[in-house]
């Protein structure tokens, strides 16, 4: 995280970056990113055994964090993410774009 964080001259406060191993949430919060986890893969053993970061998000797939995160970022659209593996998770942020990206356009006209 800290590479990403001056590779690329960018803040990584309050970023969504999204996880299911206690070693990621935990970098993710010690970058200032916002640790979310969910429940596929390791995230039912990492919830399970509650070895995460106080200030973490659960959701049950990437999906419903997708969600959580388009909410989240509804008045300007930019979303950051960081996220490593989760091809899914980037299908499920374009369909929701695909989706409530047109609504939230015509809000603002």
């Amino acid at each position: 995280m800290q590479k990403i964080k001056e590779h690329y001259s960018i803040n990584l406060e309050k970023i969504p970056a999204i996880g299911d191993s206690t070693r990621d949430l935990e970098a993710y919060s010690k970058s200032e990113a916002q640790p979310i986890l969910v429940r596929t893969g390791n995230g039912k053993d990492v919830e399970k055994k509650k070895s995460f970061p106080s200030n973490t998000l659960i959701f049950d797939n990437l999906l419903e964090a997708s969600k959580f995160i388009l909410k989240w970022n509804s008045n300007v659209i930019k979303i950051d993410i960081i996220s490593v593996g989760y091809v899914d998770f980037y299908n499920s942020i374009y369909n929701a774009f695909n989706t409530h990206l047109p609504s939230i356009a015509n809000a603002s006209l």
